[in-house]
């Protein structure tokens, strides 16, 4: 059995499971984030029909992750 073999059967799965659930994590955050900071900008300018837009995406993505 190859050390790779034997380093997945001992945990080697949950490491890999733990980084893509931590990279996914950091992902969404600086999405959420992203799209926050754009709505701030859109508040700046009064923009309401923007704001209800904007808002409507962030809810949209968040129910989708």
């Amino acid at each position: 059995m190859s050390w790779l073999s034997k380093w997945w059967r001992g945990g080697g799965r949950e490491v890999v499971r733990d980084g893509l659930l931590q990279a996914a994590d950091e992902r969404l955050k600086k999405e959420i984030v992203k799209k926050l900071r754009l709505l701030l900008a859109t508040l700046d300018k009064l923009d309401i029909s923007g704001v209800r837009g904007k808002l409507t995406e962030i809810i949209e993505y968040v129910e989708a992750q």
